[in-house]
C-alpha cells in the first residue's frame, strides 16, 4: 500500500512538473491578451510622452476596457514600423516620411517591399528638423558644417533617414564631415556641450528638453534649414512640410525657419477594429485633456489629425469613429 502511494505521488509530481511550463505559458498568454502596446521612442522623448498620454486616456475607465494600454519605449519611427510589420506591436508612432516610404516600399524599405497592411489611425504634431551648433563653431547655415564634426544620428532612426535625404539634396555626403558620429538623442546634447561635436540634427516636437539643455547649458544656437536643397525636397517629397521653430522657447534663440515631418499613430490591418475604435474614441472625446499633457501637443486640431499626412488608408476602426463624428 505504501509503495503504491509512493508511486502514485511520484507520478503526480512528475506530471505537475511537466505541466507547469505549459500553465505558466498559458497564464502569460492570458496576461498578454489583456494588454496592447504602443511603440514609442526614448523615455526622454516626445514619442514616449505622447504614447503615455494616449494610454492614460484609454486606461482612464478601466471598468469598460478589456485590454490595458501600455506605451513601450522603443527605437522610434523606423523601429516601430519594423515591429508592426513583424506583429510585435498593435500600434506605433512614426514620422510621415518613414510612414510613406514603408507603405510604398521605397527608400530604406525597397528591399522589404510595400507594407500594404499598414494603416493610419490619426496624425499628431509636426516634428521639426532641428540643427544645433556649438557656440563658437562659426556656423550660420547647414552647409557650413562641411569639414566639421557632426552627429548624423543612429542608423536605425527616422532622423538618420531624413538627414540622408537632406544631404543628397544638398549635394553632400557623410564623408564631407570631419567626423560623423552616430549618437542617440539622449547623448548628443552632452556631446555638443562637451566639445565632442560641432553640430547635431534631429526631428523633434517643440519645445524639447533635448534642445533646452544645450541651449541653456552651453549657449548652443539653432541653425535655419532653408535654401535650394530644402526647396527641392519640399517640391519633390509629399511627406515634408515647411515650418518654424517659434522664438522664445530656448535661451539666446529667436524664431528659426525649417521644415519637418508629421508624427502619426499607426497600426496594421490585423489590429482589432474594436480596439482601434475604443482608442480613437477615448482620444478624441478627451482631446483638450490630451493637448495639455505635453507642450508639443498644444496646437493639435481634430480635423488636421484626421486629414493631414495619413498616407496609409485609415484603419476601419478609426474610420468608423471619424464618420460617426462627421470628421470624414
Amino acid at each position: 500500500m505504501d509503495r503504491a502511494r509512493a508511486e502514485t505521488g511520484w507520478r503526480f509530481c512528475l506530471l505537475a512538473a511537466l505541466l507547469m511550463p505549459l500553465l505558466l505559458v498559458s497564464d502569460w498568454a492570458m496576461a498578454q491578451g489583456r494588454q496592447f502596446f504602443i511603440g514609442t521612442g526614448s523615455p526622454l522623448g516626445v514619442y514616449f510622452a505622447t504614447g503615455e498620454a494616449i494610454c492614460q486616456l484609454v486606461n482612464r475607465d478601466k471598468q469598460r476596457q478589456d485590454a490595458l494600454c501600455r506605451a513601450e519605449p522603443a527605437g522610434g519611427a523606423t523601429a516601430n514600423i519594423d515591429a508592426l510589420r513583424n506583429g510585435e506591436l498593435q500600434f506605433g508612432i512614426t514620422q510621415s516620411d518613414i510612414h510613406y516610404q514603408a507603405l510604398k516600399g521605397i527608400g530604406r524599405y525597397r528591399d522589404a517591399g510595400a507594407f500594404s497592411e499598414l494603416r493610419s489611425v490619426f496624425s499628431l504634431y509636426t516634428e521639426v528638423f532641428t540643427v544645433l551648433a556649438r557656440e563658437g563653431s562659426q556656423v550660420a547655415r547647414f552647409e557650413d558644417f562641411k569639414g566639421k564634426r557632426f552627429n548624423i544620428g543612429h542608423p536605425d532612426t527616422g532622423t538618420r533617414a531624413s538627414l540622408e535625404e537632406l544631404l543628397g539634396a544638398a549635394g553632400m555626403r557623410v564623408r564631407d564631415f570631419a567626423l560623423a558620429t552616430e549618437l542617440r538623442v539622449g547623448e548628443q546634447g552632452q556631446a555638443l556641450c562637451g566639445n565632442a561635436v560641432d553640430g547635431i540634427f534631429f526631428g523633434v516636437g517643440h519645445p524639447s528638453a533635448s534642445i533646452l539643455e544645450p541651449a541653456k547649458n552651453c549657449g548652443a544656437k539653432l541653425i535655419p534649414l532653408t535654401g535650394a536643397a530644402v526647396d527641392k525636397l519640399l517640391a519633390q517629397k509629399p511627406y515634408y512640410f515647411r515650418t518654424t521653430i517659434p522664438g522664445g522657447l530656448y535661451p539666446g534663440n529667436g524664431s528659426i525657419e525649417s521644415y519637418g515631418v508629421v508624427a502619426s499613430l499607426i497600426a496594421t490591418r490585423r489590429t482589432s477594429a474594436d480596439l482601434v475604435y475604443r482608442l480613437v474614441k477615448a482620444m478624441f472625446e478627451h482631446l483638450e485633456d490630451f493637448k495639455g499633457r505635453h507642450p508639443a501637443l498644444t496646437h493639435l486640431d481634430a480635423k488636421d489629425m484626421v486629414q493631414r499626412a495619413n498616407f496609409a488608408p485609415l484603419h476601419e476602426g478609426a474610420e468608423r469613429y471619424f464618420r460617426e463624428k462627421g470628421l470624414l
